[in-house]
């Protein structure tokens, strides 16, 4: 693609956007960040951009995460089975430490 037809499409997606903009200037935004995201480099680094862009024009992006692949990974270690309902970790109760555990090393990786 040539670098003209490039900034006609990018222009054409922000004529398009500009309205939601306006819209929504100024209001918070809950965004869940899990799943793939969390684990496939490219995701995550358009994840970052994405998020950047609305803090751009005005909008304000609160990030949460469920951190599902650490949780998994650490339970696996400890030779516990995570469980699922509906999207969400099944066993909260008894493993809080291990969730707590696993977010700590997820927002120290968020943060830098």
């Amino acid at each position: 693609m040539s670098v003209n037809n490039e900034l006609k499409k990018r222009a054409e997606v922000l004529i398009e956007a500009l309205p939601y903009i306006r819209q929504f200037y100024g209001k918070v935004f809950v965004i869940k960040y899990g799943g793939k995201a969390m684990v496939d480099e490219e995701l995550k680094r358009s994840v970052v951009q994405d998020i950047v862009l609305l803090r751009y024009v005005g909008i304000v992006p609160i990030v949460v995460h469920g951190g599902g692949p650490e949780i998994t990974e650490l339970m696996q270690r400890l030779g516990k089975e995570p469980k699922f309902v509906r999207g969400l970790t099944g066993d909260r109760c008894r493993n809080g430490g291990n969730r707590r555990n696993g977010f700590g090393r997820e927002n120290q990786q968020r943060t830098r």
